[in-house]
């Protein structure tokens, strides 16, 4: 493996690894925040007397109530299909994205430094993705619990009916922007950068195997007059036992033309 290579595999595990951390960061801070917010608004609750007079109690009405509730619902269910599309989005483009890898410029397997930049590349674009969507998570746990704290104060002090009105209120609006956030995923604009980001990540790692396939090919066998002698054998032994190999293979007809001709020769 080249060093612009290696170079390029240390630097992409330090941006993925940044990545990580940054969107772990956001993750554990958008649950501190929810927690906050919830104890908000169970020490306002708790802090403070309870409004008990029917009078001043808002009501908006059964069918208000209903059809408020219905809407929370359907969101609701929505906003759980919604997500198992942009997960299927996700398997798609990745699909895609390895089937497109072939079709790549050749110098991602030829050039280490252009290899070296699409997998720095790739690893920055994932972690981009990692981070937005953590972001994104955070600001719909962040609005749930913001939900549930006002409904639970709004109840406190205009009367149940209105807390779960607010409550149901705003969930709707969280509930409706998850779901305009999941089926933006089938959007092209979002579409082709996942697209390019898998592709780009089936030919890096394509590259990366194949380069390291011929890293390790094993070095050819040492020719057997080149091997070592075992121990205790001269060179002369090895010599004398090749002559008697090859007269014991030699035909025998050649044998007895030899011994015919050394009779015949008259000796000096």
């Amino acid at each position: 493996m080249s060093t612009v290579r290696s170079l390029g595999r240390v630097a992409a595990s330090a941006v993925r690894g940044g990545g990580s951390a940054v969107a772990g960061a956001v993750g554990f801070g958008s649950k501190a925040l929810s927690s906050a917010i919830d104890a908000t608004g169970r020490a306002v609750v708790e802090g403070t007397t309870p409004n008990q007079d029917p009078a001043t109690h808002y009501d908006p009405g059964l069918a208000a109530r209903g059809a408020v509730k219905t809407a929370r619902v359907a969101t609701k269910g929505l906003r759980v299909a919604a997500k198992g599309v942009g997960y299927a989005a996700e398997g798609v483009y990745s699909v895609g994205g390895r089937t497109l890898a072939p079709l790549l410029p050749t110098a991602l397997t030829q050039s280490p430094v252009v290899g070296a930049v699409a997998e720095v590349g790739t690893a920055a674009a994932a972690s981009a993705i990692e981070v937005y969507e953590a972001t994104a998570d955070a600001a719909a746990d962040t609005a749930d619990a913001t939900s549930v704290a006002v409904g639970r104060v709004v109840g406190h002090k205009y009367g149940p009916a209105a807390g779960a009105l607010a409550e149901d209120a705003i969930g709707i609006t969280v509930d409706a922007a998850e779901i305009g956030r999941e089926v933006g995923r089938l959007k092209l604009v979002h579409a082709a950068p996942r697209l390019a980001r898998h592709a780009l990540t089936a030919a890096v790692d394509s590259s990366a195997a194949h380069e390291h396939a011929s890293s390790s090919r094993a070095a050819p066998a040492v020719p057997p007059s080149d091997q070592p002698l075992p121990l205790g054998e001269s060179t002369a032994t090895k010599d004398s036992a090749a002559t008697l190999t090859e007269t014991a293979l030699t035909p025998p007809l050649v044998a007895a033309a030899r011994a015919q001709q050394s009779l015949t020769t008259p000796a000096s």
